[in-house]
């Protein structure tokens, strides 16, 4: 991800003045530590899968109807690319989620659950499976 400098003078051409790196993701392997996935750790249990360069899955086990599931999402340890609930927004159709430091999902039915989260929108979906 880059943080870039415009000078868009002319609005249909505008023209790059300094592209500075913010972070790079590139082969980084993303984790779901929390509640939500049966610690809050960085074991392979909680790594999430790779669906495209910049969108990553979990399915979760069953989880109970009602309760609290925390989580947040980390590129493989504490701190390093680390996103909590003030950090993402929700996917359009995603269930519903809240949260400040970790993320919160209820579950309002028992069930298994798919959460999928994009690096680069911050865009987090949340699926009954």
């Amino acid at each position: 991800m880059y943080k870039l400098s415009l000078d868009a003078t002319v609005p249909e051409t505008p023209v790059v003045l300094d592209a500075e790196l913010q972070d790079d993701y590139t082969d980084v392997s993303w984790y779901i530590p929390g509640d939500i996935s049966g610690g809050w750790d960085h074991k392979d249990g909680r790594k999430m899968t790779s669906v495209t360069a910049n969108q990553f899955s979990f399915t979760t086990t069953a989880l109970e109807a009602g309760k609290v599931q925390g989580f947040k999402f980390t590129g493989g340890d504490w701190g390093k690319f680390e996103h909590a609930g003030s950090d993402v927004v929700a996917a359009e159709g995603s269930l519903a989620f809240s949260g400040s430091n970790n993320i919160e999902f209820t579950p309002a039915e028992a069930g298994t659950y798919q959460v999928s989260f994009n690096i680069l929108t911050k865009e987090v979906d949340i699926q009954k499976k």
